[in-house]
């Protein structure tokens, strides 16, 4: 099966929550399915996360959105 990416970008007006940011990539992974690889960059107030996965699109949308319904990943929303 090829692996389908999502580029999806995050920011954040918090700079308590920036100064965190790899801390909540690592959050946020917990709530994707175990077969997704992640890469991410961090600048500013901005998370750019680039999401492979095996498994289809909208399981990894609705983890994405429940990671951000986490209250430790409130700062963080889509941009």
């Amino acid at each position: 099966m090829t692996a389908r990416t999502l580029d999806i970008t995050l920011s954040t007006e918090d700079p308590d929550a920036a100064a965190r940011a790899a801390l909540s990539v690592a959050r946020l992974m917990a709530y994707l399915p175990a077969s997704c690889e992640v890469e991410y960059s961090v600048t500013d107030h901005r998370l750019a996360l680039t999401i492979s996965t095996p498994t289809d699109h909208p399981a990894v949308e609705q983890a994405l959105t429940r990671s951000l319904a986490d209250p430790a990943l409130g700062a963080w929303h889509r941009a």
